[in-house]
């Protein structure tokens, strides 16, 4: 991609591309890719750990600090417990410019200790 750097324009067929990736990786639990308009995609997951009977909770550091977040989504993936406490169970992401809270929370108080979990994150954000 070294190119990149000394183009003005990205044509297709001499159609100009409206944004292009500039970076893309993947660091410790996350992949992401960094567009030229600023925009910035990451994709994690985490495994929230007891904290008490109504949530789970893990802390995640971005790899890409952001200067604005857009969108922040959590899905629960796995789940060790019973299914009433899986049905009464919701993810919350709370972003921050560096990481994000990962919230797991359970109206019914009713996760065990030593209980797991898995979730996969969406962050959109800008970079720049």
């Amino acid at each position: 991609n070294w190119y990149l750097g000394i183009l003005r324009r990205l044509d297709i067929n001499s159609n100009p591309l409206s944004d292009y990736v500039v970076e893309q990786g993947a660091s410790s639990n996350w992949a992401y890719r960094k567009w030229d308009s600023g925009l910035c995609e990451m994709w994690g997951w985490c495994k929230p750990t007891y904290q008490a009977a109504h949530y789970m909770s893990s802390y995640q550091a971005f790899p890409v600090t952001l200067t604005s977040w857009v969108s922040a989504i959590g899905t629960l993936n796995s789940f060790t417990g019973n299914l009433s406490t899986y049905l009464t169970t919701n993810v919350k992401v709370e972003c921050m410019n560096y990481g994000c809270n990962v919230w797991v929370q359970n109206s019914n108080n009713s996760f065990e200790s030593g209980g797991t979990c898995d979730v996969s994150l969406h962050i959109v954000g800008k970079w720049k």
